[in-house]
């Protein structure tokens, strides 16, 4: 491990959270939230003081090992979220810092589950500084650094590999910093393009930004206690329906499709899977739930927004799904966990991965009636090698195994089955709520502290694919070299 370069890189990333930090506290001395205010420049204060001093540290080498990428990247959300947690703490928004910690690592990890109980009596600030969190994490705090400080060598786009080690994470253009570049200002057009819609829906500005920030960083956290309800509008509903679904689309297929390469996007073998799982959902849900609405037509419209808020892993609430009858539900927890495309803002297995397994049965089953057959895996028209195979193997048996153990100290609350088992569902898959206790009526707060340590460490896992997390505690990875 090389201990200087590793908190020397920590170092340039407190100070980029501390000029970040610096646009909501604007916002608090705008709206003269006093408390706010406080909250935002201590968390500053700490962010510039502590990045300081780390970047004095001198560097023996500019080259980052691929461990000492995951090294950076596992601490990094942690001493990001303890930060951010520095304003929710202060101001008395949550007096608990455990719980404050746990609502910003929710943000930053786009989970978009909370601690709140009446999000509307929280102050304007915090509740920005939540979307706020939400919309950074989405593309990823590194690759925003590697986008506006230069890197050298192999380390940036190990950093970049390491933050966001889906499948398809791969350089779109040679120099990674551009690639970075690139990857932001799809993000940043997308953003802006999703704010227009809401604004001419006649959305008040500062809730069009926070509601922008959650759907486009798919973790939607809500500012007001009836989410997307709120506003009754079927317009507001299928314009954030349509941004859900474009912001769980692999980010690299935009790139492809500005770049006169449509035809090569619109045959990715994701993509198509990931369409057709939201529709056959949709319209499926709808069926099953039309009888609580007053036709086809809205249930079909309250079920397009739930299936795309849940597999995009965006969690905004259009209806209590926690009352839709049993299909629905157990529907919408298997969404969960499949989630949307690799290389997009959106958690969960991935489906690329899923269509993978899928090929490696069915490998499996034609070796077991012809023992001499030689069965090649492809995907997306590239041979899969036995590595590749074996990381999507070895990811699933590391997910599944974080999950159950998961399931296993957060039980020791006491709590239901259906919801012990979905708050961790909602956690690892980093989407917005569960069912059972922890669904759309409720909140995380009925956790203990010990529950909540737990699935913070379940967000974290989820959001960077568990193998960086899993690495942090492995003992050789801190030995020196």
């Amino acid at each position: 491990m090389n201990y200087r370069t590793v908190f020397h890189t920590l170092g340039n990333i407190l100070v980029v959270e501390g000029f970040i930090l610096i646009l909501p506290l604007i916002i608090a001395g705008f709206c003269r939230e006093h408390a706010a205010v406080s909250g935002f420049g201590a968390a500053a204060a700490i962010a510039f003081s502590a990045g300081f001093i780390l970047t004095r540290i001198d560097r023996k080498g500019e080259i980052l090992l691929m461990r000492d990428s995951m090294v950076i990247v596992g601490l990094s959300w942690v001493v990001i979220s303890i930060v951010g947690a520095v304003p929710y703490y202060v101001s008395g928004e949550i007096p608990i810092f455990i719980e404050a910690f746990f609502e910003t690592m929710s943000g930053f990890t786009t989970t978009g589950i909370t601690v709140f109980n009446d999000v509307e009596s929280v102050s304007r600030a915090i509740l920005f500084w939540r979307s706020f969190t939400v919309w950074l994490g989405g593309m990823g705090v590194l690759v925003f650094m590697l986008a506006v400080l230069p890197a050298k060598g192999g380390s940036s786009l190990n950093l970049m590999k390491a933050e966001s080690p889906s499948s398809d994470t791969d350089k779109i253009v040679p120099k990674t910093q551009m690639s970075a570049i690139i990857l932001y200002t799809i993000y940043v057009i997308l953003t802006v393009l999703n704010f227009i819609f809401l604004k001419l829906g006649g959305m008040p500005t500062f809730d069009a930004v926070n509601i922008t920030f959650g759907t486009a960083g798919t973790g939607g956290f809500n500012i007001h206690d009836d989410s997307i309800a709120y506003y009754s509008s079927d317009y507001i509903t299928i314009v954030t329906t349509v941004f859900m679904f474009l912001f769980g689309v692999n980010y690299s297929l935009f790139f492809l499709m500005v770049t006169g390469k449509a035809r090569q996007a619109f045959r990715n073998p994701e993509l198509k899977a990931y369409a057709v799982i939201t529709v056959f959902a949709s319209v499926t849900i709808a069926f099953n739930t039309m009888s609580r609405y007053s036709g086809f037509g809205r249930a079909l419209i309250n079920s397009s927004f739930t299936v795309t808020a849940t597999s995009s892993s965006t969690g905004f609430i259009i209806d209590d799904f926690d009352m839709w009858p049993s299909y629905s539900k157990i529907l919408l927890l298997a969404l969960m966990f499949v989630g949307a495309c690799s290389g997009s803002t959106a958690c969960g297995i991935k489906i690329s991965r899923v269509i993978i397994l899928g090929k490696l049965v069915v490998a499996d089953v034609k070796r077991l009636l012809s023992p001499r057959s030689v069965n090649i895996i492809k995907y997306n028209g590239r041979v899969l090698n036995q590595e590749a195979l074996v990381s999507v193997y070895s990811f699933i048996i590391m997910y599944a195994a974080t999950f159950v153990v998961s399931v296993l100290l957060v039980s020791v609350n006491d709590l239901d089955m259906i919801t012990t088992i979905s708050a961790v569902s909602a956690a690892i898959n980093n989407v917005g709520c569960g069912l059972g206790q922890v669904g759309p009526s409720g909140s995380f707060s009925i956790f203990s502290r010990f529950s909540m340590v737990v699935l913070s460490i379940d967000m974290l896992a989820g959001r960077l694919e568990i193998f960086p997390i899993l690495l942090m505690f492995y003992p050789r990875t801190w030995y020196r070299y």
